[in-house]
């Protein structure tokens, strides 16, 4: 389960990505976040 605690990080580097491309998926990442089990 280490993998997930990895993936904390990651999911902040791509979340300051969506933020820099302003492509609005902003607004999907808390959803990603509460399925992360399903992202994966």
């Amino acid at each position: 389960m280490r993998a997930i605690g990895a993936l904390g990080p990651a999911i902040r580097v791509v979340q300051l990505l969506y933020v820099v491309s302003g492509t609005g998926i902003v607004e999907q990442v808390p959803t990603y976040r509460g399925e992360g089990h399903a992202f994966l």
